[in-house]
């Protein structure tokens, strides 16, 4: 790698990661692990734009992984699970009730 107009290949490079990583990263996560790991001094911005788009781009899928998961919790409410349990120890205390007090 030349060091060679490294201020302006990370200015392009920055430019880039802005405009047209930043809408989808998801699809460019190999490459942005690849400039994260990038530990040139004249560089330090660019590693850190690409972090923050890899930590989006994850964040992301995070995101959608728990609402998968609450939306399959949702039949779990806690009044219902209240109202459940309220319903069967109702049934409990009937059926041990002796018959003279029904």
């Amino acid at each position: 790698v030349s060091h060679q107009a490294l201020p302006t290949k990370c200015k392009l490079l920055f430019g880039l990661l802005s405009a047209a990583i930043m809408p989808n990263p998801q699809k460019y996560r190999t490459y942005l692990r690849r400039l994260v790991a990038i530990e040139s001094k004249g560089a330090q911005e660019v590693a850190l734009r690409a972090k923050h788009l890899l930590e989006h781009s994850m964040l992301a899928d995070l995101r959608a992984a728990v609402a998968r998961s609450l939306s399959g919790l949702e039949m779990f409410h806690i009044s219902d699970i209240s109202d459940a349990e309220v319903e069967v120890k109702k049934k409990r205390q009937q059926n041990s009730m002796p018959e003279s007090e029904l």
